[in-house]
């Protein structure tokens, strides 16, 4: 059974700035983890420097600042950075997804500066998710998300029937027992799907949909691809598509409860969001390693800024 991070547990390990400024900096460092300036001290010994109006780190031996926000979400932001931790934490371990509107009530900042720190975290898991699925079981399914016509203009014309521009097509990739990616999809025709696939799963995978007509040339591509009659049976022996359809059951409740209605041009955001806390939901921490570890090395900004 995995043991998950408690709140008490995170808030005593990021419960400060000095806290989440030195933790930022851990996992931002090169391999040696010495000095950016060159100097060979360890970056372990930097002291933290609370007067200094952008927060920095200072190396004991050279006196160089070292600044862990800079090109990250984090850089130049009013927010404190110890809120930045809890509010990724919170939409990692949060079941149902978190709106605006809670980061407003819980921390007090105005729903223009909440929306624009979820939306800069949903850009940065985005990273994180790009994920290439070679020698496993796959399964493959399409849907619709009733995305509204929030964001559109007042007489745009958004047809009729099931594939109407009111619902967002999206297609759900997921290997059994491991990551799952979501996408927003123009149509659900053959050659659509194909290109999507052949971009994300590699021939080697075992790949398992429904009998939607859009997935026959799968087998001519070169993949191995067996399929389950849905009007029939929900399982086909190892055929089966009902990881894609938790996915899309769970998905379609966070966005109808917790966010009422999405903008169609922010909704792989959404998707972005839910992959990763699918994909990383057996992490004791949720994720949120994976999340820090991906903004870029601070060896790169420094040996950049040291040349110029």
């Amino acid at each position: 059974m995995i043991k998950y991070i408690t709140d008490k547990d995170f808030q005593r390990k990021y419960g400060s700035q000095k806290a989440c400024l030195t933790a930022l900096l851990n996992y931002r460092i090169s391999e040696d983890g010495l000095c950016f300036n060159g100097c060979k001290a360890p970056i372990s010994n930097y002291k933290y420097l609370s007067e200094t109006k952008r927060k920095a780190l200072l190396c004991p031996r050279c006196l160089h600042h070292t600044y862990p926000m800079v090109d990250s979400i984090f850089n130049h932001s009013h927010v404190a950075i110890e809120d930045w931790f809890q509010i990724i934490y919170e939409m990692l371990r949060s079941r149902n997804g978190i709106s605006a509107n809670e980061i407003c009530n819980r921390y007090g900042y105005s729903y223009k500066t909440a929306f624009n720190i979820i939306h800069a975290i949903r850009d940065q898991m985005s990273k994180c998710v790009n994920f290439r699925f070679v020698n496993e079981a796959v399964e493959i399914d399409e849907s619709f998300l009733r995305s509204g016509n929030k964001g559109m203009k007042k007489n745009t014309s958004l047809g009729v029937g099931r594939g109407n521009r009111k619902h967002t097509g999206i297609l759900c990739i997921v290997a059994r027992g491991g990551a799952a990616k979501l996408l927003v999809i123009p149509n659900a025709e053959g050659d659509t799907l194909l290109s999507y696939i052949q971009e994300f799963v590699d021939t080697s995978c075992r790949i398992y949909t429904d009998e939607w007509k859009g997935y026959s040339g799968l087998e001519r591509a070169g993949y191995s691809h067996k399929t389950v009659n849905h009007s029939k049976e929900f399982t086909d022996g190892p055929a089966s598509t009902n990881n894609c359809e938790n996915i899309f059951s769970n998905l379609k409740r966070i966005i109808f409860s917790t966010h009422r209605s999405v903008n169609h041009r922010k909704i792989q955001s959404y998707l972005d969001e839910y992959s990763f806390r699918y994909s990383y939901r057996n992490h004791e921490d949720y994720g949120f390693e994976v999340f820090m570890q991906s903004f870029s090395s601070l060896s790169e900004h420094y040996v950049l800024r040291n040349a110029a």
